[in-house]
Parts: C-alpha cells; sequence; structure tokens
C-alpha cells in the first residue's frame, strides 16, 4: 500500500521541469492506495475531486505551541543575525517569508509596497526571509521600484519567524496556497496580518 501527502501545486512554466513533476503528480494519484490533502479548499482541486471519496482524507497542517517552538529555537537554532535585527528595529517593518520562486507573489507584493510607501506608510520598509530562483529577479524589481533602501533580502534564515516580535506586522502575498505554515507561525505572534485572499487561509 502507498499513502501520500498532497500539499497543492503552483502554475510553473509549460515545459519545465517543475511543470512536469506537477504533470507526473497529479497522473500518480489514481495509483495511490490514500491521499491526504492539508487544506479543505485542496478538496475542490480538480486531480483530487477524480479520485473516489474514500481515497482521500483532510489533515489540516500543524504546528508545536510557540512556547514549544521558542524552546527548541534556543538549543538547536542560530542566533538571528544582528545586522537584520537593527534593520528590523530602526523602522516599521513588514515581514513576509518564504521561497523567492513565482508563486509566491513577492513581485506583486513589491508594486503593493511602492504603492503604499506613497501614503501614510512612507516611513515603513519590508523585509522578504528566504531563498530561491526568483532573487535576481526581485532584487532588478527592487532597483527599478527605487526601494533599495527600504526592501532587504537576507536570505534564508532559520526560525524567522522570531522576526515578528520585532517587525511592525507579516504580509503574506501568495499566488497559490495550500495550508501555509508561515502564516500559522505568524499567527502565534499574534501581529497585524495581510493576506491575499486564498480560499485555504481565509
Amino acid at each position: 500500500p502507498m499513502v501520500t501527502t498532497l500539499h497543492g501545486w503552483t502554475n510553473h512554466p509549460p515545459l519545465t521541469s517543475l511543470w512536469l513533476y506537477e504533470r507526473l503528480d497529479r497522473w500518480s494519484l489514481g495509483g495511490i492506495e490514500a491521499v491526504a490533502v492539508v487544506a479543505r479548499a485542496m478538496l475542490e482541486l480538480p486531480a483530487v475531486r477524480l479520485l473516489p471519496p474514500a481515497q482521500v482524507r483532510l489533515i489540516e497542517n500543524g504546528i508545536p505551541s510557540l512556547a514549544e517552538r521558542q524552546a527548541e529555537y534556543a538549543t538547536r537554532a542560530a542566533p538571528l543575525p544582528l545586522d537584520v535585527l537593527e534593520w528590523v528595529r530602526r523602522r516599521p517593518t513588514m515581514l513576509a517569508m518564504g521561497r523567492l520562486s513565482q508563486e509566491k507573489g513577492f513581485l506583486l507584493l513589491l508594486e503593493a509596497f511602492a504603492r503604499a510607501r506613497t501614503g501614510p506608510s512612507s516611513d515603513h520598509q519590508l523585509l522578504i526571509v528566504g531563498e530561491g530562483p526568483q532573487r535576481d529577479e526581485l532584487r532588478t524589481r527592487i532597483r527599478a521600484l527605487a526601494l533599495d533602501d527600504h526592501v532587504l533580502l537576507p536570505g534564508y534564515l532559520e526560525g524567522a519567524d522570531r522576526l515578528l516580535e520585532h517587525a511592525t506586522g507579516f504580509v503574506m502575498s501568495s499566488l497559490t496556497e495550500g495550508m501555509p505554515l508561515v502564516l500559522l507561525e505568524a499567527l502565534q505572534w499574534r501581529p497585524p496580518i495581510v493576506a491575499t485572499d486564498r480560499k485555504s487561509v481565509v
């Protein structure tokens, strides 16, 4: 018997390796005895709806409590970089976390942030934590929008949600999501949250 957990699919350009992988992933579901999806909205995905109902289970994502995660960070994770902490503390900062890839919507976030800075939020800055194939494109867009002094891409940081202790709020700009762990982590810190309208999130 074979069981799989399905976290959703992205919209990669046709004929790329990830596009082919996701096509094969969808095709293989019919030969698997049980499929667990991590968000209720995923039950409506066309590839999942083709499966017999008895073959599909909903097991929503979950994470340890904030106290448990903080205790683990204290013993296993590296301290957050001082230069990043100082950058966050210098002005009101919105924090975004995720892989730097198309489905996370960070290009859209940069456009929205540039517009927001023309209004009452002109003193805010944006920290996008993560690594991925879109880094160079994001850097180019940051320069084009004249945001070099207001947006920081520090790369991947273990336990990045600890920055929410100092940030003004959390933003999730994803174009597609299952049940995002970064949002669950952010909710534990109880900051103001801005998120795109995804069925599995709202």
